[in-house]
């Protein structure tokens, strides 16, 4: 008997992840189309939307010189690094 996968937890907060499909068996999440596989959104499927926010605060806050990148908590840097190359893209 297979197990149940668990659901996809936020890599920051771990609180589950909505909108993200987990399953008994892979054919079932092969079966679906491509939107609804993943999220389209920056970040999602990896972040929770609470999380996603306060990245891109502290990336709005970075681009604007408001704060430097140094001055960022630790564990937001990677996230905040990757939003600012999308902005300036």
């Amino acid at each position: 008997m297979t197990k149940k996968s668990a659901k996809k937890t936020c890599a920051l907060c771990q609180n589950a992840l909505h909108g993200v499909p987990h399953g008994k068996r892979v054919a079932k999440v092969r079966k679906l189309s491509k939107t609804e596989k993943r999220p389209t959104a920056l970040f999602g499927g990896t972040l929770c939307g609470t999380c996603r926010k306060q990245v891109m605060e502290e990336a709005a806050k970075v681009n604007s010189g408001a704060k430097e990148e140094f001055e960022i908590e630790f564990r937001f840097r990677p996230y905040v690094e990757q939003a600012l190359q999308k902005i300036s893209a």
